[in-house]
């Protein structure tokens, strides 16, 4: 939860983006880069990095601390008319024990907990979309910081909250 655990999540997700583009170009048929030197010797092995890069940045999600106002917030919005939590992450489901301690850390409501399988490494929209399609219809108020997975939501007649304005705005009036 400090700023040099935010920082090294930061470097991970970055180092992450730099293998993807490698990926890319590699279903592309160029598997040299720039300089002239071989992107991976099999797509495979880039793959393997991928993974292992991933694994890093979830784990290192145990270390983080709830952004300010969240919990508040999300207990008035849990404890108006009964309203039920479901949270919904892009973290695998190997990381569930994880999520859950972190949860019951900080004392978060109860509730529900959606992850994507431990195979699936789609973006975090499209398998936030798969999770809460059958919900479409019903009255749902969906928060998130991804403008991606906004977008996914109000697509599919969901309400929606950006975080973390809400918690920020929301922490300024009430303190």
């Amino acid at each position: 939860g400090t700023v040099a655990d935010i920082g090294h999540r930061r470097k991970c997700h970055d180092a992450i983006n730099v293998v993807l583009e490698q990926l890319r170009r590699w279903n592309a048929g160029t598997t040299y880069q720039s300089d002239g030197s071989l992107l991976f010797t099999t797509r495979e092995d880039l793959e393997v990095k991928l993974a292992a890069m991933w694994e890093e940045f979830y784990d290192q999600s145990a270390h983080d601390v709830p952004i300010v106002g969240s919990l508040e917030g999300l207990r008035d919005l849990a404890t108006m008319a009964n309203n039920r939590v479901v949270y919904v992450t892009g973290r695998p489901i190997t990381h569930r024990a994880m999520a859950e301690e972190w949860l019951s850390r900080y004392h978060f409501p109860d509730g529900l907990i959606w992850m994507r399988s431990a195979s699936d490494s789609r973006p975090s929209h499209f398998v936030k979309r798969d999770l809460v399609l059958h919900l479409q219809g019903q009255k749902i108020l969906c928060i998130d910081d991804d403008t991606h997975v906004l977008d996914m939501y109000q697509e599919l007649g969901f309400a929606v909250i950006r975080a973390p304005h809400y918690w920020e705005a929301r922490s300024m009036v009430s303190g």
